[in-house]
């Protein structure tokens, strides 16, 4: 698939070799982590959060999403 994209050598890289990559040190926030790193990767934006941000954005993914995608009868 790479190849297809991009023909040539390709360097892998992981959070470890960007310095302003935040990084997680508990189990349970790694799908918000993986959402936030998403969301700053599409939008261009830099990585400005951690770990103590995580249940502000927790309920502002939350929030997001029920008003996007509202059931019918349960809108926000």
């Amino acid at each position: 698939m790479a190849c297809s994209i991009e023909a040539g050598q390709w360097t892998e890289k992981t959070g470890a070799d960007l310095e302003e990559f935040p990084t997680q040190t508990s189990g349970d926030s790694c799908g918000i982590f993986m959402l936030m790193y998403a969301l700053c990767l599409c939008t261009s934006t830099p990585y400005h959060f951690s770990e103590n941000d995580m249940p502000q954005i927790r309920r502002w993914w939350c929030v997001h999403l029920l008003q996007r995608f509202a059931i019918e009868g349960y809108a926000c």
